[in-house]
């Protein structure tokens, strides 16, 4: 019964997610990334734990909880935090060299999907927390410990947590690069691209939206529209009508014409002129619940070639507005996890209550 609950708890509360995973992914024609680990990126655990101790975010899990790593089964209070801390470590180990992922992956291949075995350490780092949270419960709530020591364990902890990981910011120097100013990655031979740092700007913020990224830009396109299976960026635009998507070309009767482009929530708004009669192929992806609407008003389209909108306009200066509409599982997933987060709330809350 217990694992029954935990089981309709977890669905509730994540429905957001799974709801339209169901009813907009699954058996749309749609191709994810590719499987298979990423090597080049799996590091060794020396990096794992040493990376933990410096000031730059990337593959460990901070300082506190390496801590907790290292010293969680001696101050661990009993078995449940222990099998935490027992948990946190594999995992930690899972995310490096030392796990014989190319074995791995040849048995069982579909553990591939994770592409970068990292991602694990999300994981890790939530088994390590609570570890760490239960030796720092136990030191400050032992009798013997006064008030002014709980408030120098306090202190001491906001300043590794929260203080300590700011100084990456000064470490790169950031607001004197001028290098940084711009967005988009121009280099020569290459796609245009987001630069891996940047600083974000009024100026410059419309021009996230002007291009593709680096890499997995067109990750989850539908089939009709990627027409090959590149995980690069680079390789997959050189398939001419996903370059054409990413670039953002509009057609007009198989023509490129310009069209004023204008982003909004869940939709784009395209102008254009001089179209009247003309058979309009907009660079926008046709998913489920895709909509159209021209002149403000619903309007009927075809999938294109490329899987992307098509539409026969009718003046000559039209406003075109694709986007996309929640499904009503959507909704529901949504109404669901708010409510399910809501009691479980409440419910810790009232339990706290009574309890003191």
């Amino acid at each position: 019964m217990a694992l029954l609950k935990s089981i309709i708890v977890c669905i509730c509360l994540t429905l957001v997610i799974v709801a339209p995973f169901i009813s907009d992914y699954i058996g749309q024609n749609i191709v994810s990334t590719n499987v298979g680990i990423n090597f080049s990126m799996v590091t060794s655990l020396e990096n794992v734990i040493f990376n933990s101790f410096n000031k730059y975010y990337s593959q460990n899990v901070g300082i506190l909880l390496i801590l907790s790593a290292l010293t969680g089964f001696a101050t661990s209070s009993n078995k449940l935090y222990r099998g935490a801390w027992f948990i946190g470590v594999i995992l930690l180990v899972v995310t490096s060299t030392l796990f014989p992922w190319e074995t791995i992956q040849k048995l069982v291949p579909i553990l591939g999907v994770i592409q970068f075995p990292f991602r694990y350490i999300t994981y890790a780092g939530i088994f390590l927390a609570l570890v760490a949270g239960d030796a720092i419960g136990e030191a400050v709530e032992k009798k013997q410990v006064n008030n002014a020591k709980r408030l120098s364990i306090f202190i001491a902890i906001a300043v590794v947590a929260v203080v300590y990981p700011l100084s990456a910011l000064q470490n790169h120097h950031w607001w004197n690069n001028s290098s940084l100013d711009q967005i988009t990655l121009k280099a020569a031979g290459t796609v245009p691209g987001t630069q891996s740092g940047y600083k974000l700007s009024n100026s410059n913020y419309y021009e996230l939206f002007s291009h593709g990224v680096v890499y997995g830009g067109e990750d989850y396109y539908p089939s009709q529209a990627r027409g090959n299976n590149y995980a690069d960026f680079n390789l997959a635009v050189e398939v001419p009508k996903t370059r054409s998507i990413v670039d953002g070309i509009t057609y007009a009767d198989g023509k490129v014409i310009k069209a004023t482009r204008i982003s909004g929530a869940n939709r784009l708004t395209y102008k254009l002129k001089n179209v009247k009669g003309k058979t309009i192929n907009l660079p926008f992806l046709v998913y489920k619940n895709t909509y159209l609407e021209v002149g403000g008003k619903p309007a009927n389209y075809q999938v294109s070639k490329r899987g992307t909108i098509e539409f026969k306009a009718t003046s000559n200066q039209v406003v075109a507005t694709v986007g996309y509409k929640a499904t009503i599982l959507m909704k529901i997933g949504m109404l669901v996890t708010l409510i399910s987060w809501l009691a479980i709330i409440a419910s810790s809350v009232l339990k706290l209550r009574r309890a003191s």
